[in-house]
């Protein structure tokens, strides 16, 4: 609040158990992955600022071990209360007339009032619904894998090409 004082803060809250798993198995998911090899080839510096952002705790500071990433990696119980605690923080500091505490199944018409937009005339998405980001690290692993092998195979067809043409 104090880098931007006007600022309008949405705090979605949704039941702690089901965020508990839906970080566990796509944003977690997704990270623990990109840091294998060869994914992280490729994901080196998106991966970095994705750790940097949610390995802090309640006060904005990094905490490795506590943040989002670290408290789910623990167990359920300590993740929770992580989740548990990050939203009383924002409630307690953030000024009520800025804070808005978004339910997702509410849909646009509270939060388009909130933001004093218009809402739109589609659906309110549902983009992480089951199983998407899993499908997305799935392309991400083969699309690392083709560039791993790809760069061996043109060396070599290279070197068989030359060997031949010098031959």
């Amino acid at each position: 609040m104090e880098a931007f004082p006007n600022a309008k803060v949405i705090l979605t809250e949704r039941d702690p158990k089901k965020w508990y798993l839906s970080v566990k198995n796509s944003i977690l998911y997704w990270y623990l992955e990109a840091h294998k090899w060869p994914m992280s080839l490729v994901n080196s510096s998106r991966v970095t600022q994705f750790r940097d952002m949610f390995h802090k705790g309640a006060d904005g500071l990094p905490h490795e071990k506590d943040g989002v990433f670290g408290s789910t990696q623990v167990s359920k119980e300590k993740a929770i209360k992580f989740y548990e605690e990050w939203n009383a923080e924002v409630k307690r500091t953030v000024p009520k007339e800025r804070l808005f505490v978004f339910r997702v199944q509410e849909g646009w018409e509270p939060l388009c009032k909130f933001l004093d937009v218009p809402v739109p005339n589609e659906p309110f998405p549902n983009a992480n619904a089951g199983g998407t980001i899993k499908k997305v690290v799935r392309i991400q692993k083969a699309k690392a894998w083709a560039m791993v092998l790809s760069v061996p195979l043109m060396v070599g067809g290279v070197a068989y090409a030359a060997w031949k043409w010098f031959s």
